[in-house]
């Protein structure tokens, strides 16, 4: 890769053409560089970086991804998931990944060591936008609305979300948050559920409009 062409920005740009695509729009340069956020001129130059590492191809005046390029997309968001949600972000979770070292195999990690469900890990995949998006529902303050993305746990958990009609593109509002990591009252379908704050943190959401 061009040493002048920042790693997260092409990851920006091909993460925004499969958007693009998942939505069932076009890729063009334009269309890339409004999903991104970014300068057109910019888009230009991390496009033609794409191609030359074999990430994206164009096609018709269209931008897809390679399957090499899938794989990177897919790569980058099961580190960050690893990264922000395997150990939590306070002192115990930075110990535990300092002694934990480099992970070789993110998607068996996150399986065997986290306990997260395969079906998760496609739906992580497969999601709409940036992974930085993405936040856990416990996060989100009394009256916010959001679109569930995917559960962060095993087949019991997501069964039992899956039971409460928490499944992966359903608006949830959060009605009412107790003090002290207590419990979470969220609206879902004209119904009201409480979540414990744990179960809350697992599920992990876009908010409405982003």
């Amino acid at each position: 890769m061009d040493q002048g062409i920042p790693r997260d920005k092409l990851t920006e740009v091909i993460e925004a053409i499969l958007t693009l695509h998942l939505e069932g729009g076009r890729a063009s340069a334009i269309d890339v560089a409004k999903r991104a956020g970014l300068p057109l001129e910019e888009v230009e130059a991390l496009l033609r970086s794409g191609q030359e590492e074999g990430l994206v191809v164009l096609d018709g005046g269209q931008y897809r991804l390679t399957a090499k390029g899938v794989d990177a997309v897919r790569e980058h968001r099961m580190r960050f998931v690893h990264e922000r949600y395997g150990h939590g972000r306070g002192p115990l979770g930075c110990l535990r990944r300092l002694l934990e070292g480099d992970v070789s195999d993110i998607l068996s990690h996150l399986k065997t060591k986290h306990e997260i469900d395969g079906k998760s890990i496609e739906e992580i995949g497969a999601a709409k936008g940036a992974i930085e998006e993405a936040l856990p529902l416990s996060e989100l303050r009394e009256g916010e609305s959001a679109i569930v993305l995917y559960p962060l746990g095993g087949l019991g958990l997501r069964r039992r979300l899956m039971e409460m009609g928490l499944v992966p593109g359903t608006e949830v509002t959060v009605l009412r948050k107790a003090p002290f990591r207590g419990p979470i009252e969220v609206g879902v379908r004209g119904t009201s559920l409480a979540l414990g704050f744990g179960v809350a943190s697992k599920v992990i959401v876009k908010r409405s409009g982003a």
